[in-house]
């Protein structure tokens, strides 16, 4: 006779619950690689084609990222900023999780607004990551937020 057999189960979390969880992850671990490598100035991403990165943004201010494509189709982008590895957080700025920004036709340039949210509170410079993937490969910049109010 077995007395007080329990059956451990979680509700709702399948293998496609499971196989979600295991992807984000693995995206999560791109990104933060990325953000250890990813250089905050004028670099020429997937097929030669060049990311703007902005300059130092003062905090409150906007800012642009521009990408600019070398073809005559429309340029379409999913953008993603973040801060693993950084030292912003999203209250310091505008975040975007799959944004889609597109260009015109032809070589237009995609601009895509870096916007840097304002308050009062002493701190150092911070950085975050904004930037797309293409083709399989992260393309981004590292921004810098500067910090304009006194101890």
């Amino acid at each position: 006779m077995e007395v007080g057999h329990v059956q451990s189960r979680t509700r709702g979390k399948g293998p496609g619950a499971k196989a979600i969880a295991r992807l984000f992850l693995l995206i999560l671990l791109l990104m933060m690689v990325a953000g250890l490598v990813a250089a905050p100035s004028l670099h020429a991403g997937h097929s030669g084609n060049p990311i703007e990165c902005p300059p130092p943004i003062t905090e409150g201010e906007t800012a642009q990222m521009r990408v600019h494509w070398n073809g005559n189709n429309r340029l379409w982008l999913r953008i993603f900023t973040y801060h693993w590895g950084h030292a912003a957080n999203h209250r310091d700025y505008v975040a975007y999780f799959n944004e889609f920004f597109e260009g015109q036709e032809g070589n237009s340039p995609v601009s895509v607004p870096v916007v840097t949210k304002e308050d009062s509170r002493p701190e150092p410079d911070e950085t975050f990551a904004i930037g797309f993937f293409r083709h399989g490969s992260w393309h981004g910049c590292v921004v810098t937020i500067v910090d304009d109010d006194t101890p």
